[in-house]
């Protein structure tokens, strides 16, 4: 028999100039389990520890805490609950990764009362980025706020106008959400791995169970059909 297993997936290398989400996975192994279906980084059940050059240290984690009641999903063996994270900021709202070099990630999830998961660490190579104005953009903590909240705050928006014309799906679709260009979100799903990506970054900062009334949530995962709909 086995248990319930959390993975943690991401890009294996990018530039410093795009923006870096993760998918997050409970698997329910051989055995039917009931666990938090908060499995996102806005409601606190799950951080992600950050470990790099020089021995730098983070965590990933919402900066603005939440109070929100708590969720239960019961998974059958097999079955596997799956969310998006946005790999940005510290729970500061610095930058998660401030430097080039190889990081190492673990996700930690509190699963259920004395049921603390964590995954197998991921590494993570981020390069110097490509262009110098995105990547001082992702070192700003308006822009990075702004990200993760999907609104323009303080004097992001020319450091979020340059995010917008990243070469990444999910750079131009968190950039584009917080300047409230849902046009530009929607048409950024033109194939299939496009359509994965866009719902994957809109999941990272509109989560369910969290912005299912949010009417931006509700128009582009329609719109993105079964897709979107997977992410939970």
């Amino acid at each position: 028999m086995t248990g319930p297993r959390l993975e943690l997936r991401t890009d294996a290398t990018l530039p410093l100039d795009e923006c870096q989400l993760g998918i997050v996975a409970v698997d329910a192994g051989s055995q039917p389990v009931r666990i938090s279906a908060r499995l996102n980084l806005v409601e606190g059940d799950l951080a992600i520890a950050i470990t790099g050059p020089a021995g730098h240290t983070a965590r990933c984690a919402w900066p603005w805490p939440v109070d929100a009641p708590g969720r239960a999903v019961d998974l059958a063996p097999g079955a596997r609950l799956v969310g998006a994270v946005p790999l940005i900021s510290t729970d500061t709202s610095a930058p998660l990764f401030p430097t080039p070099g190889a990081y190492t990630l673990v996700a930690e999830y509190d699963a259920a009362v004395d049921l603390r998961l964590s995954s197998p660490p991921v590494t993570v190579r981020r390069t110097p980025g490509q262009d110098g104005v995105r990547a001082a953009a992702l070192q700003d903590r308006d822009v990075i706020q702004s990200l993760l909240s999907a609104s323009l705050l303080g004097g992001a928006a020319a450091g979020l106008r340059a995010l917008a014309d990243g070469s990444r799906v999910a750079t131009r679709v968190l950039a584009a959400l917080a300047l409230d260009q849902l046009d530009v979100v929607a048409a950024a799903a033109a194939g299939d791995q496009s359509r994965s990506d866009v719902a994957a970054a809109v999941a990272a900062v509109l989560p369910a169970g969290v912005a299912d009334a949010d009417p931006r949530r509700i128009s582009l995962m329609t719109r993105l059909g079964d897709d979107g709909l997977s992410l939970q």
